[in-house]
């Protein structure tokens, strides 16, 4: 791992820091309930099938469709909104006179160039180190689920209530807040405008609704939506789209 990428985990371990804390404190008070949750899930035989595993079985079926949606909507919409936002900084790298049109012309044919000799000689491309994917598969799929429902589903249903309307709308829009404000979007990640917008509403808002709702149908037992939340992100970061970190 070099020194870039040093650096840009510990920012993110910064950024994450005062969630991690919250995240700890929460698993702490509630894990009696998570402990039992998962107890009674590995006592489930074939033949037992009791009211929570017939819920279980309707949020994993409400889960796959929500999520062939949510995957859907993201390559549909990702390659165009990339490209817009790489037009908006560079347009703006312009007006402030961050970079010359000579320069960005000159940078363009060197990044062409580039791409056309990795494509002469793949074989040559340098690999990612294991360290790297081993941190993204811990922190996109073991810790960001748990993190992310602690504070997202768990904290803000207890400070607003579950009876109140605002808890909803704070859990869902801080959720895609995160999101935003994270490097998930590529090039220009944390632009707000109106495709930025779309991306986030089609990709993000579907799975908060259904972890919101899962976290509800469940009984307010947060082992489940960390569990499905689990789910998604491991099939995501299998499948390349990382929509979850």
């Amino acid at each position: 791992m070099n020194i870039i990428q040093r650096l840009l985990v510990w920012n993110q371990f910064k950024f994450q820091l005062p969630m991690i804390i919250c995240a700890v404190f929460v698993i702490v008070s509630q894990r009696k309930i998570i402990w039992h949750t998962l107890k009674s899930w590995w006592s489930w035989g074939f033949n037992n099938w009791p009211k929570e595993r017939i819920n279980f079985m309707i949020m994993l079926v409400v889960g796959v469709v929500t999520f062939g949606f949510s995957s859907m909507a993201s390559k549909a919409w990702k390659k165009e909104i990339v490209e817009k936002q790489q037009q908006e900084v560079i347009a703006k790298m312009l007006e402030e006179k961050v970079i010359t049109q000579e320069q960005l012309e000159k940078e363009k044919k060197e990044a062409l160039e580039r791409e056309r000799e990795r494509e002469r000689r793949p074989q040559e491309v340098k690999k990612e180190p294991v360290s790297i994917y081993f941190l993204n598969f811990a922190f996109i799929v073991i810790l960001a689920p748990i993190i992310e429902e602690c504070v997202f589903r768990y904290l803000i249903f207890e400070i607003f209530s579950k009876d109140n309307p605002l808890a909803y709308i704070f859990s869902g829009l801080s959720f895609i807040f995160l999101h935003w404000l994270g490097p998930t979007l590529g090039v220009g990640g944390g632009l707000l405008n109106f495709t930025t917008i779309k991306f986030l509403l089609l990709t993000y808002l579907p799975i908060t609704i259904f972890l919101i709702w899962v976290y509800r149908k469940s009984k307010w037992n947060i082992t489940y939506p960390i569990y499905f939340h689990f789910l998604w992100n491991l099939v995501a970061f299998f499948l390349g789209f990382r929509l979850l970190s």
